[in-house]
């Protein structure tokens, strides 16, 4: 949908199956995962046109555009992250626990969340995954903050949960005074 602030005018853009995960292309064209077994990614130019980018994915949930157009995606199904670029699939990450929402850090790295109870943040970084927070339930969106904070819709607990990627291994506060472990 696309909503004019100032007119207050609503339009339909295009009719998806399934969207979930969102990312802005470079040219105003979106990519738009469709969460199904038999699931795809399409981009949706900004006259509506609907044309397949990649098919044959298994329920692709998050996706996040990189630099030099790499398009990261969390196929849900198959606990894998994967990256797209000129018609090359690759495995960034395998072997997770429902890959849900899948954002690039200011410094690169790559936050996943898996979205299950219990869930996790995680951090891919230089190789290496770091569990930042566990115990999360159903943890779905990431976001950054201009203060270094990423912030988690946590949405089995119906809160944005805020965490400062330092406190790793210690025991930290939420904005609603849970107390939740960071590992």
């Amino acid at each position: 949908l696309e909503f004019d602030l100032d007119s207050g005018m609503l339009r339909t853009l295009a009719v998806l199956r399934s969207p979930e995960g969102i990312a802005l292309a470079r040219d105003g064209s979106l990519f738009v995962a469709e969460d199904q077994v038999n699931g795809r990614i399409v981009r949706v130019r900004a006259n509506g046109q609907v044309e397949v980018y990649i098919g044959g994915l298994n329920r692709p949930e998050g996706i996040c555009l990189g630099k030099d157009d790499v398009l990261y995606i969390a196929e849900t199904a198959t606990g894998r992250v994967l990256s797209y670029r000129a018609g090359v699939m690759r495995t960034v990450i395998e072997d997770l626990d429902e890959p849900d929402h899948v954002k690039l850090g200011p410094d690169g790295s790559l936050w996943i969340t898996e979205g299950t109870s219990p869930g996790r943040l995680l951090r891919l970084r230089d190789g290496k995954l770091d569990v930042i927070a566990s115990g999360l339930a159903v943890p779905q969106g990431i976001a950054f903050a201009n203060n270094g904070q990423v912030l988690i819709a946590e949405q089995g607990r119906n809160r944005i949960l805020a965490v400062m990627p330092d406190t790793v291994g210690k025991e930290r506060r939420t904005p609603l005074g849970r107390s939740t472990s960071l590992r």
